[in-house]
């Protein structure tokens, strides 16, 4: 067995443990965005700016001296 290219049991446990938890979370990343996705859709870009455009108007005119 060549002793360079190989690795100890211990060293395949960590690398699995990292790998394994690096699965998981873009796992989990990429079902939490399917999620978001589906149930909070992106509004069009129109009714986006209406929105924040309202939004703003509000607040200047609250707090407009």
């Amino acid at each position: 067995m060549n002793r360079i290219n190989s690795v100890t049991p211990e060293i395949h446990a960590l690398l699995n443990i990292f790998f394994n938890i690096g699965l998981m979370s873009t796992l989990m990343s990429l079902g939490w965005i399917f999620l978001i996705n589906k149930y909070w859709p992106l509004k069009n870009i129109e009714e986006t700016e209406t929105i924040w455009d309202e939004k703003t108007t509000r607040l200047l005119e609250r707090f407009a001296f």
